[in-house]
């Protein structure tokens, strides 16, 4: 790599929509910067969730949504993307104008300023046979697997209920179980799902005040056993495939290894302008917390992009 070209005024380190945004904004204030991400698919955004509250945007599904943004990105704003991964990050106060060192599988890359959009994973299932075929914590819309099986859905919250509504007409049967403790679905979902539930075009079935003990079967899932938190009775409910969707946890480590103040949730702690507490360190997206939403990230996004142009500006780093 070569050490000039490596040399960037921004690094964005996350490719969702958060880290989209922001690199639009700072390409937009005429910064040279780039975005690192390891996946191929645009961050953790999830693929199957159906988006209906994007501005603008009817219907459309998580991984359209950033493949979109992301061709945006590119064709309007020149976004330069490397297809790496962040192994760490260092900062060192002292190097003057270059304080970041982000170093990847790939070589390193050095920055006056930093943009965390590091996003969210799955939270897991902590129960027996979550590893077993047929369980899934990534479901694709599109995908011919759950055609004609009985699917179990672990949570019942809003993009379980989406994906219920796919598998309308597809699936042979279709059992939610409201996971204790996660939080409930919004109004608008649940409408759906009575609405689903009313037509009768798949079997549906929704188990509430119920917890998850195991995910059974022999190769592939085959039942899941669950418990009525309130009487304590077990049962079984029989299973082709499992989706688990009960939330979603940031990923915040790194920001925490390089010192940023980190709450009690794992989310990176940020002001209004997106700063952190470390002077040219900025967050945005799943990882800077509150809620898990596109338009947040989106948002955020914008407005890190924008303030990491007005740190550089001043010249106070």
């Amino acid at each position: 790599m070569n050490e000039e070209s490596n040399r960037k005024d921004v690094i964005i380190v996350g490719g969702g929509i958060a880290g989209l945004t922001a690199a639009m904004h700072t390409s937009l204030m005429s910064l040279n910067s780039v975005i690192i991400e390891k996946s191929p698919y645009m961050g953790q955004i999830p693929e199957s969730i159906l988006r209906k509250n994007y501005p603008g945007l009817r219907n459309i599904k998580g991984g359209d949504l950033a493949r979109d943004i992301e061709a945006q990105a590119k064709r309007d704003f020149s976004v330069d993307i490397k297809r790496e991964e962040v192994i760490d990050v260092v900062m060192d106060r002292t190097a003057i104008p270059y304080r970041f060192l982000v170093k990847t599988d790939y070589g390193h890359y050095l920055s006056k300023a930093l943009i965390l959009a590091t996003g969210s994973r799955p939270r897991h299932l902590n129960v027996e046979g979550t590893s077993l075929d047929g369980a899934t914590y990534h479901p694709v819309y599109d995908s011919q697997e759950f055609n004609g099986k009985d699917v179990v859905i672990v949570g019942a919250r809003d993009p379980s209920i989406q994906f219920a509504c796919w598998l309308r007409g597809k699936a042979r049967s279709v059992t939610l179980v409201e996971e204790a403790g996660t939080p409930p679905a919004s109004p608008m979902s649940l409408n759906d799902l009575n609405d689903i539930m009313k037509k009768r075009a798949v079997p549906v079935k929704l188990f509430t005040k119920h917890t998850v003990e195991a995910l059974r079967g022999s190769e592939r899932v085959e039942k899941v056993a669950v418990r009525n938190i309130e009487t304590g009775e077990k049962s079984e409910i029989p299973a082709g495939a499992v989706i688990i969707s009960i939330g979603r946890i940031p990923n915040s480590k790194l920001a925490e290894k390089l010192g940023c103040e980190i709450d009690k949730n794992g989310f990176v702690v940020v002001n209004r302008e997106q700063k952190t507490a470390l002077d040219g360190v900025f967050a945005a997206g799943d990882v800077a917390g509150i809620v898990f939403n596109a338009i947040k990230s989106a948002g955020e996004g914008c407005v890190a992009g924008l303030k990491a142009a007005e740190y550089l500006k001043t010249g106070l780093w």
